[in-house]
């Protein structure tokens, strides 16, 4: 058990404020347990565990979390660190587009999907310059 002092002098479980975070951080994006844990390259249950406290929280969770959905890593640690409305419709977007790009079967559309978005997002930035 991690204890931490938040801003008024009183300590906290950064265990269990942790855990937390990463429960209300799949509300906001609605998500559940099993589409964080696919879209983060956990194994099944992972998160479920992680928010149950029954697995410990690494570095290496948030940082993939973190990966996964755009958010900073402050995040997990403060209290007054909220996610940013301006970039959630974004990373809403985003979260959606890997998790719908991880559930497909098929090798070789995965590949034509990659090599479309990857040739549209090369053809904006060189409009853009």
């Amino acid at each position: 058990m991690t204890k931490d002092c938040n801003a008024s002098g009183q300590q906290i479980d950064l265990d269990v404020f942790i855990s937390e975070r990463i429960r209300s951080l799949r509300s906001f994006m609605s998500c559940s347990a099993a589409d964080l844990d696919r879209i983060a390259g956990f194994n099944i249950g992972t998160t479920t565990r992680l928010e149950r406290q029954v697995q410990r929280i690494y570095a290496s969770h948030l940082y993939r979390i973190c990966c996964a959905t755009g958010v900073a890593i402050d995040f997990f640690y403060h209290r007054n660190v909220e996610i940013e409305t301006s970039t959630s419709q974004y990373e809403q977007e985003k979260f959606r587009l890997l998790d719908a790009y991880g559930r497909l079967e098929n090798s070789t559309a995965k590949r034509d999907i990659f090599e479309l978005v990857e040739a549209i997002a090369n053809e904006s930035e060189h409009v853009q310059t």
